[in-house]
């Protein structure tokens, strides 16, 4: 009950063009990473039952704790 995984998330490339933000924003919304990942794409616990499980997504932008490269 008391493990924890710690998992490594892969590199990604990426740019920073207005379309492919846009793109990039309108595949989160519609794929629903914003459920996971929160609103900003900036990471939050989204299932937090305990003892069982908290589940976090990661934080998956360049800021702090991110995991893209700033």
């Amino acid at each position: 009950m008391s493990r924890t995984y710690d998992v490594t998330p892969a590199s990604v490339q990426t740019t920073d063009d207005s379309t492919t933000l846009a793109y990039g924003k309108h595949v989160a919304d519609i794929r629903g990473c914003t459920d996971c990942h929160g609103p900003d794409l900036g990471g939050r616990t989204f299932i937090d039952g305990m003892p069982m499980a908290r589940l976090t997504g990661s934080n998956l932008t360049a800021g702090t704790n991110g995991v893209r490269a700033a």
